[in-house]
């Protein structure tokens, strides 16, 4: 009797009494038939190949139309690798009711094209660019008979960096780059350098009148002439706070600024990063803004300008963006200023800054907000007030003593470790039989007191600590 052979992969099915003693020949053949759809690759050279030559070792149909049809060889492998030159635009087949995916490479050159569709509906096959790889999907049918989907890794860009185009290419390593425009992916979870760019914690207050330092965590507001005022104001769409400056009459320059400490930015020395902000002004105006590095880490007594430039701020909330080319220098830390009237006398009207983000790479993505708490945790390695939401005391020490004159409480534990040794300042300091509070800085998270106790008896002392180790 004769056997009869599968659709798709061509597998035999012997015939009732055929093969006697000889299964091992069909079943042998139809496992490597299985093998190599699992694995296999073959290999189908293009050079010479016209619309008047049959594929050379294709068994199946010769040329027609200047379609090449499969073979049976080469569409039981799950991989064809396509090598040669192409003298004219070729089309290979896949039999008509021949299902299944493939792997196509097109390792051919020429300046042709290379086609992969189904006899059962050669028009709508899939082109596969030289250099390219893609996956064929084919459901056999007349109707449907072509392929399904493909996709190609051809990526543009330099080699070891990741790249991602308009035709869907994603590969590569450490940057991701997108119509010419960079974004390192160093850091996707807390890329901002900025703390507090958002404008949330304000342990200092929320309204400032002739301001010449800090006023908002993090930010410091310096002015020449007469100073100007500040305030955290509810800020434009998107988000929920802002720094507000007012100009006075006498004031001759004002900037609002924010130094990066040299932990927070050296990884980004010698790269390019990207600032941007969003800002209003009552009237438009002119905002310059500026880029430092101090001379040592964290010291701006001395400092060297990077580079400068301006944003043109109207009256309506605007995101603006610029990129900054960091020099090596940028270990020692970084500040970033804004001005209004370009550095100029600022006299009246006000300017309004939120969102203000610094991180790798050249394009600006969506800022990046943190919990008020994670802000606050952040904010207060620089400076912490334990009674910043209040007026109420935060620390009481005291008790019972037989003795009158100095005694020392128990160290204080400040809410987190602080850049650097931290000057020390008390308010609203209540006594019940004694006076003299005195409180020093042990470490950078602790702090020693004393008071003196004028009485034996009960004695005790309440008061509020700020603790600031700014830059």
């Amino acid at each position: 009797m004769t056997s009869t052979f599968t659709g798709n992969k061509y597998l035999e099915e012997p015939a009732n009494g055929d093969y006697v003693n000889l299964w091992n020949i069909p079943n042998n053949n139809n496992f490597t038939v299985i093998d190599a759809a699992l694995g296999r690759q073959a290999t189908v050279t293009v050079t010479g190949v016209s619309t008047t030559q049959t594929l050379n070792a294709v068994v199946g149909s010769p040329i027609t139309n200047g379609a090449i049809t499969i073979g049976i060889f080469q569409y039981q492998c799950q991989t064809l690798i396509f090598t040669g030159t192409l003298g004219v635009n070729l089309t290979y087949l896949i039999p008509s009711g021949v299902s299944g995916m493939w792997n196509i490479y097109n390792a051919t050159s020429g300046a042709y094209t290379l086609t992969i569709a189904s006899a059962g509906s050669v028009a709508g096959g899939v082109t596969i660019p030289q250099g390219s790889r893609a996956q064929i999907l084919c459901d056999g049918g007349v109707s449907y008979g072509v392929a399904l989907s493909s996709t190609t890794n051809s990526p543009a860009g330099v080699t070891g960096s990741v790249q991602y185009n308009n035709g869907g290419v994603l590969a590569g390593g450490s940057t991701l780059t997108t119509d010419g425009k960079t974004l390192v992916m160093n850091s996707s979870f807390m890329r901002n350098r900025i703390i507090n760019g958002a404008m949330q914690i304000a342990q200092r207050g929320t309204s400032f009148t002739s301001v010449n330092g800090y006023t908002l965590d993090r930010w410091a507001v310096f002015s020449a002439g007469t100073f100007v005022n500040a305030a955290q104001i509810s800020g434009p769409a998107g988000f929920s706070y802002a720094l507000q400056i007012t100009g006075v009459t006498g004031n001759t320059q004002a900037q609002c600024l924010q130094r990066i400490e040299s932990y927070n930015i050296a990884d980004l020395a010698g790269t390019t990063v990207t600032l941007s902000v969003t800002m209003q002004a009552s009237s438009p105006q002119t905002v310059g803004w500026t880029a430092y590095y101090p001379t040592s880490a964290d010291n701006y007594t001395g400092s060297t300008l990077i580079t400068s430039g301006t944003f043109s701020v109207t009256t309506s909330a605007t995101q603006f963006t610029t990129q900054i080319s960091l020099p090596s220098n940028v270990a020692n830390g970084l500040q970033i200023s804004f001005s209004p009237n370009n550095f100029g006398a600022f006299t009246s009207g006000t300017l309004t800054i939120t969102g203000v983000q610094l991180e790798a790479g050249s394009v600006a993505t969506p800022f990046e907000f943190k919990s008020v708490g994670d802000t606050l945790v952040l904010c207060q390695r620089y400076f912490a007030d334990v009674a910043f939401s209040g007026s109420s005391p935060a620390y009481q020490i005291g008790g019972y003593s037989g003795v009158i004159g100095n005694v020392t409480g128990p160290a204080l534990v400040l809410p987190v470790t602080m850049r650097a040794l931290p000057t020390l300042a008390t308010r609203n300091i209540t006594y019940s039989n004694g006076a003299g509070l005195t409180v020093t800085t042990l470490s950078a998270q602790t702090v020693s007191n004393y008071f003196s106790w004028s009485a034996i008896g009960n004695s005790y002392v309440t008061f509020n600590l700020a603790a600031n180790a700014e830059i």
